[in-house]
Formats: C-alpha cells, sequence, structure tokens
C-alpha cells in the first residue's frame, strides 16, 4: 500500500470453494505509516471513552448524574459508533485514501473544541424536555457528532491496513484489539486522573488537540500532493484551534461566569472537577456564597455573619438534640460546606465526620472557613465507613447528596440497620430528605418512612413544604426509644441566620403524619432500590427551579 492507500498489483489467492479467486493486494505501507496506522485505532478508542465518560460531568449541571443520564450517554455513544461503523465501512470502499481518513478525526478535534461554546445553549433548550428525554436529546446534539466520526476509524483502517486479503481475519482482530487497549487507557486517565484534577473544558481541549495533531502528522509526513487550498484550510483550522485553547487556558473563571440574573450579581469564585462531580462556588452580590455540586446547591453562607442561610443545618441539630439531649457524640455522614460539624463541635460534641470527596473538604476549608481542628475526618465512603465502625454514638446525621438526590447505597434498609448498630440505646439518627408530600410525588418520602420503620421502634418527620410544592426538605428522625420531648429546644437566636428564626421556632408545629403514608411506597433494600426512578418528576422541578435562579452559571 503506498501512502494513499491504493490498489497496486493483482495475485490469485487459493479460495477452499472455488480453484482460485482473483483479489487484489496492496503493497505493503512503509514502517513509518504503518506506526501511524496502528496508533490511529489507539488514539481514536482512548477518546472515545474519554468523551463518554466527561460526557456526564458536562451535562450534570442540568441533569444530574442519574441512571438516566448514564443510560442516555451510552445509548448516544453506541447508536453513534455503530451508525460510524457503518458508514466509515462503505466510505472507505470509495475513497480509498488515507488522506480522507485523517479529515474524518480532524473534523471530530473541531467538534469537540465548540462543545464548551455550544453546551449552553444546547442543554438549555433540551432542559425542557425533562430529565429523561432530555438528557438523551442533550447527549445528541453535543456527542453524537464527534463519535460518529471516530466510529469510522477502525473499519476504515482495515480498508487501508489489510494488504493481504488473506490474512483480513487477524489484521481485523488486531486493529479492533488494539482500539479497546485505547479505550482502557482512556477510561483509566479520565476517571483516575483527568476529572479529579482538570476542569472538564480542558479535558475536552486535550482530547480535541490530540487527534488534530494525529491528522497534521499525516498531513505533514505523509500526505504526497499538498494543494494551496489544503494548507490554507489547514492554517485556518489549526489557528482556530490554538485562538481557542489559549482563549479557554487563559481565562479566568470570574471573566467566563460573572452576570446579572432577577437582579441579583453572580459571580464564579472558584470551579473544581472531582471524582464524584463538579464544584462551583458562587457569590450573590458580594454577600451569600454557594456551594453548588453538579448543579444543586448544597449549602450557603452569609459572609458577614458567618451563618449558614439554609434552615437544614439547623433543623437537624434542633430535631437530634431534642430527642436525645444529654447526647455528646456524634457522626455527621457528609460534609458540606462543615456547617453541621462545626455547629457540633463548637457545642462541645466529640464529632466524627465522613466524607467521600477530598476535593469537597478543601472548598469547604478553602472558601466557607471550615476549620477540621478538632473534628475526625475520614475521607471515604460513608457505606465502608459504618460497616468497619467500632464506636458508639448518641447522634448520626445522614446529610449526604450527590448533586440532587441522597445516594440510593445509604437509603437502604441495610444501610440503616448498620447505622442501628453505631447508635447507643439512646441515640438517635436524624436524616435529611428532599422529597415532596404532593399526591403522585411522595413515592420517596413514603418508601423512606417504611423502610426506617422496618429498622426503628420510632420514626418522625418534620417539614413545611407547601401541598402543591413539588420537592422540599423533609427531616427524618429515629431511633429505638419512644420518646416525645414535647417541643424541640429553643433556637439560639444569636447562632441562627434572622430570616430563618420564625420558621424553626415553629418547626414543632409541622411534624408530618407518617401513618397517612403507611400503605404507600416501597421498603428500599440494596437488591431493588428504584427511589431515583419513581423521584425523577420531583428532581426535574427542583432543577427547573435552579435553572431559573442560577441560569447559565450552572454551566
Amino acid at each position: 500500500m503506498n501512502p494513499q492507500g491504493r490498489f497496486s498489483q493483482k495475485v490469485k489467492i487459493k479460495d477452499k470453494d472455488q480453484p482460485f479467486v482473483e483479489q487484489r493486494r496492496k503493497t505493503p505501507a512503509s514502517a513509518r505509516l504503518r506506526a501511524l496506522l496502528i496508533a490511529t485505532p489507539l488514539v481514536s478508542g482512548a477518546a472515545v471513552m474519554m468523551i463518554e465518560l466527561l460526557g456526564t460531568r458536562i451535562i450534570s449541571p442540568y441533569f444530574g448524574v442519574s441512571l438516566y443520564v448514564w443510560t442516555s450517554l451510552i445509548t448516544v455513544t453506541l447508536v453513534a459508533l455503530a451508525a460510524g461503523y457503518w458508514w466509515g465501512g462503505h466510505i472507505a470502499d470509495r475513497k480509498k485514501s488515507a488522506g480522507f481518513l485523517y479529515v474524518l478525526i480532524f473534523l471530530a478535534g473541531i467538534f469537540l473544541l465548540l462543545i464548551p461554546e455550544l453546551k449552553k445553549t444546547f442543554l438549555l433548550l433540551s432542559s425542557h424536555l425533562g430529565l429523561r428525554l432530555g438528557s438523551l436529546v442533550g447527549s445528541f446534539l453535543l456527542f453524537f457528532l464527534p463519535l460518529f466520526l471516530l466510529g469510522a476509524v477502525t473499519p476504515y483502517l482495515v480498508r487501508l491496513y489489510a494488504y493481504d486479503l488473506g490474512h483480513i481475519g487477524k489484521v481485523v482482530g488486531h486493529l479492533y484489539a488494539i482500539s479497546t487497549a485505547g479505550s482502557f487507557v482512556g477510561t483509566i486517565l479520565t476517571g483516575f486522573f483527568f476529572i479529579p484534577h482538570f476542569r472538564n473544558e480542558s479535558i475536552l481541549l486535550f482530547i480535541s488537540a490530540t487527534l488534530m495533531a494525529l491528522s497534521l502528522v499525516y498531513w505533514l509526513f505523509f500526505q504526497e500532493k499538498k494543494r494551496a487550498s489544503d494548507l490554507l484550510l489547514l492554517t485556518l483550522a489549526v489557528s482556530f484551534g490554538v485562538a481557542s485553547l489559549l482563549g479557554r487556558l487563559y481565562a479566568s473563571p470570574q471573566q467566563q461566569a460573572a452576570q446579572v440574573i432577577n437582579q441579583t450579581r453572580l459571580r464564579l469564585v472558584a470551579e473544581e472537577n472531582s471524582a464524584y462531580g463538579q464544584i462551583k462556588v458562587i457569590e450573590a452580590n458580594d454577600r451569600i456564597r454557594v456551594l453548588v455540586l453538579d448543579g444543586l446547591t448544597q449549602n450557603a453562607v452569609d459572609l458577614v455573619s458567618g451563618l449558614s442561610v439554609h434552615e437544614y443545618t439547623y433543623a437537624l441539630q434542633l430535631i437530634a438534640r431534642s430527642y436525645n439531649p444529654k447526647g455528646r457524640t456524634a457522626l455527621a455522614i457528609g460534609l458540606g460546606a462543615g456547617t453541621i460539624p462545626s455547629e457540633l463541635r463548637r457545642d462541645g460534641f466529640m464529632v466524627d465526620c465522613v466524607e467521600i470527596n477530598p476535593v469537597m473538604a478543601k472548598v469547604a476549608e478553602k472558601y466557607f472557613g471550615f476549620n477540621p481542628a478538632g473534628i475526625n475526618l475520614f475521607i471515604q465512603d460513608a457505606r465502608y465507613f459504618v460497616r468497619n465502625c467500632q464506636k458508639k454514638y448518641d447522634l448520626i446525621f445522614l446529610d449526604a447528596f450527590n448533586g440532587d438526590s441522597v445516594p440510593e447505597h445509604l437509603l437502604s434498609l441495610e444501610m440503616f440497620s448498620d447505622l442501628k448498630r453505631l447508635l447507643r440505646p439512646s441515640g438517635v439518627l436524624s436524616i435529611n430528605f428532599f422529597g415532596s408530600l404532593a399526591p403522585g410525588y411522595s413515592f420517596g418520602t413514603s418508601s423512606l418512612s417504611r423502610t426506617l420503620r422496618q429498622v426503628f421502634a420510632q420514626v418522625v418527620a418534620f417539614g413545611n413544604p407547601p401541598p402543591n410544592q413539588i420537592g422540599g426538605n423533609i427531616y427524618f428522625l429515629a431511633t429505638d426509644e419512644q420518646k416525645d420531648p414535647g417541643q424541640l429546644i429553643e433556637v439560639d437566636q444569636n447562632r441562627c441566620f434572622p430570616p430563618l428564626y420564625e420558621s424553626l421556632s415553629r418547626l414543632w408545629e409541622h411534624k408530618i403524619d407518617l401513618s397517612a403514608m403507611s400503605s404507600s411506597g416501597l421498603i428500599l433494600t440494596d437488591a431493588y432500590n428504584p427511589i431515583s426512578f419513581y423521584d425523577a418528576s420531583t428532581r426535574e422541578k427542583v432543577r427547573e427551579g435552579m435553572q431559573l435562579l442560577l441560569g447559565k452559571m450552572l454551566l
């Protein structure tokens, strides 16, 4: 095969069904070109998996990281690759030129380069279609074309590299093995290295630059006929890529995201990628600092007083300490901005805190004034910690959110049984749950209530979501001792964000009648926990509200 991948001579190959079958044979390519052709499926295979993994991080601010998002990304990837395989085989027979293959790869790099600009428009448009259809359409609009073009690479390479048709099976096997090896490398690098240490846009730019560089190597060193128009097009494309790369590398987060929404000046203070989601720190009117994980607010602090502006940070403690006023040891599952562990330590508690995300701990300390001194902070999965813990606690707080929901493996019969083992006889478990009481939307709330009742003798809940509001904080308390404190302990007005004082003082009046929910919902177990499926509508409404509040700041 010459560098253009054309036939050069005829040979006769023996076939078991026919005496001789006349076929054409390619002259083997040069060693350097063959090396490039081997490197190509390695790079394209890695790029495919990197795009698929990174895709969830790109669309998560608007659709979360639920099963629907992963299903959408996997579906788009498989459809795009299947279409690319089919089209790549057909076009390879027509073009017979390695040069055209590297045009396809270069175009894939260009499309990836455009995603950071296109994502805002595409995701805003598709978000109105709901969680399921919206995540599917958004994934298709952003990722189908580059994945389709990369899918065409391996069948096209088979046409170029198979200079001996008598060993076509071996060639196909080798090329797909190399491509799969590339996918393995891309998966490991993305999940273990790139996502925890670099911004999503930087990773996309790296993939794009690598694909375009691969094409440039061919055009500069192996393309036989270089026309002036080709060189001009190449120069323009490279200039565009370099300009985009430099513009994004040197633009600060504040420059990229400062905006005014609903007469509120929003400023992006920090943006961190992590293995467990994208973290953003946003300031509103230079007064309120907000912690955002995958597009959902986790906590917010008033910069003047240092107090949390969210009710749940006070309510969880009020309820737990009212039902166990003599408690002095506490376990906090989920760190967030560090408000609850810090307040417990200030009141003299011995506090253990479990947080799966090391980046969250750094953000809490750097931007929200969290001081880990005096708190035993464990960076590990809560389920693993609980299963191996031998301590006993008076109070356990479960406030671990993965974007818009508590991870399913932390809301199961088995998890609650393990937590009960860690409680002292008079100990209490306090849970912050984002659910609904509205008809048709209360599956999660009902299921959590039923599951807790299977483990604990007493389960109560507080909250005051408006009857017609889809989604709000509901505070569950579970214990093995039947208790009725009669009222909640008094709210310390000096340590409470002023606008929340009245509602917290009246929280006892908003005790929820769980008996009305006893017949609905399911008992959630490790084997069957469909809470994310049935609560999808609730999360959709919550994200719609966040989009109105923060708009493109989420992206």
